[in-house]
């Protein structure tokens, strides 16, 4: 969408960006925490110049470090929507001459690959990304370097019953797994956040668990009620412009975007099982998103 031949780019930049917002704040946390999105995020108001919108430590050093999602392989697929080969993602690291060439069949084997659960890191990202140092001890590493809280304090500011006991612990049922965490951990107080956090199962629906719900929750809310500049405060866009920016889907700007897209799934997001259950739309089957309305309906406001 960056693209300068796009003719409306250079123009609309700030409504281009809107779009984006959107879809992350909207689309993209919601199915990430899922039923508690609802519960966590409240209906937008207007700005608010007391909220503080940078980016929570916790945020940037724990919750939102999916390093799990990533998969060792992913299928390249052809326009019919047939696989022909794989994607090695170690091996084309910083490739960036590759990704290019294969970026069609790449987009869609990573639409048509189910979305991994973020509490099991690949032996990929473990083992063999940095040789002797894997991606779970870097996340660890760098919440401590952040000076992050343990765990158990986010979960009395999240309104979360703090675990007194290992053996007690209600979003980890896996025995196993709690054994494990207690032989590396004296005390549930000693818990990095990291670590309590990723391994809380998620309900169903969501991919995280209510303690990192409740930070990325909190950060989305900040992010959007402290942003002066946000699509739907009063004043910066038309009626009309809110409207169109809330029918754009991330396979709609797909469409725009990938040279030879012919068909693409409706909803992209919603992929838990390898099926193309929610069906596939041709690109003029798409909504459109009225550009014309972000060029030609702009006026001379004053945003509140």
């Amino acid at each position: 969408l960056s693209d300068p031949s796009h003719c409306f780019c250079n123009r609309v930049l700030t409504h281009t960006q809107s779009r984006k917002k959107f879809i992350t704040s909207r689309k993209a946390v919601g199915t990430l925490i899922g039923p508690f999105h609802s519960r966590l995020v409240p209906p937008y108001v207007k700005y608010n110049p007391a909220v503080n919108p940078a980016v929570l430590n916790e945020f940037a050093a724990a919750a939102y470090r999916f390093h799990g999602m990533i998969q060792e392989f992913y299928p390249l697929i052809v326009p019919n929507f047939e696989s022909r080969g794989q994607f090695p993602v170690l091996q084309w690291v910083n490739r960036i001459e590759v990704l290019l060439s294969a970026m069609d069949p790449l987009y869609r084997g990573l639409i048509a690959t189910p979305a991994r659960r973020p509490q099991r890191i690949s032996t990929a990202l473990t083992e063999r990304l940095f040789g002797s140092t894997d991606m779970a001890t870097v996340n660890i590493q760098r919440g401590r370097d952040h000076d992050l809280r343990p765990y158990n304090d986010y979960r009395r500011l999240c309104q979360l019953k703090p675990i007194t006991s290992f053996d007690e612990w209600p979003e980890v049922t896996m025995e196993k797994v709690r054994e494990r965490v207690a032989q590396l951990y004296p005390s549930p107080n000693d818990l990095d956040l990291y670590v309590g956090g990723i391994i809380e199962e998620p309900i169903d629906g969501s991919f995280v668990g209510p303690t990192f719900a409740c930070i990325i929750a909190e950060q989305f809310v900040r992010l959007r009620d402290g942003d002066r500049f946000y699509y739907e405060n009063e004043g910066v866009f038309t009626p009309a412009q809110v409207a169109a920016l809330k029918a754009v889907t991330l396979s709609s700007v797909l469409c725009e975007t990938v040279t030879r897209a012919g068909a693409i799934k409706t909803f992209i997001f919603p992929c838990y099982i390898q099926e193309w259950s929610n069906g596939l739309c041709s690109l003029r089957g798409l909504p459109e998103h009225h550009i014309f309305l972000l060029r030609f309906l702009r006026r001379t406001v004053t945003i509140k």
